[in-house]
């Protein structure tokens, strides 16, 4: 079941996702302070078994902390988070979201979900870091928590 964390934030789920990212090797030192637009946890009971977010950058947006449990991969819980993320976007009248990747890029493009016309498909198109709007270029995520080698994406929604 897919459910928001609130603004003011559950605690112990904030400390679970916290503990999850950690595990699977992503950033974690801004997590408490980032600007999320939406925080998403996909929970079977008491155990999150995956979570992503939307950070607010000014006036883009970037993907970021999308994580699946490792028993759980291949179950399609991050690309069903994603697509309510994407939605939670389009509600809130964004037209384009960013985000970083180090070793996902064919995941992000779609390439691992099927068929390009699936419905599934995540779309996302790789861009020149250099193409980065400033307020992407200005969060912690793109200055300094991943590295110069981590490729740019974007997606119209």
């Amino acid at each position: 079941m897919i459910s928001e964390i609130s603004k003011t934030g559950d605690k112990a789920q904030l400390v679970a996702v916290g503990r999850l990212l950690k595990r699977e090797g992503l950033p974690v030192s801004d997590f408490h302070q980032v600007d999320w637009l939406a925080l998403l946890v996909w929970t079977d009971g008491d155990n999150i078994l995956g979570a992503g977010g939307i950070q607010r950058c000014g006036d883009s947006i970037l993907l970021r902390s999308i994580v699946t449990d490792r028993d759980y991969q291949g179950h399609g819980i991050a690309s069903k988070l994603i697509g309510r993320l994407h939605t939670i976007a389009q509600d809130n009248h964004y037209e384009e979201i960013y985000l970083l990747t180090t070793d996902a890029e064919n995941y992000f493009k779609g390439e691992l979900l099927g068929s390009k016309s699936s419905k599934n498909t995540l779309d996302y198109q790789s861009i020149e870091r250099e193409y980065a709007p400033l307020s992407i270029v200005h969060s912690s995520q793109f200055s300094e928590l991943c590295p110069a080698s981590a490729v740019l994406m974007k997606k119209q929604l």
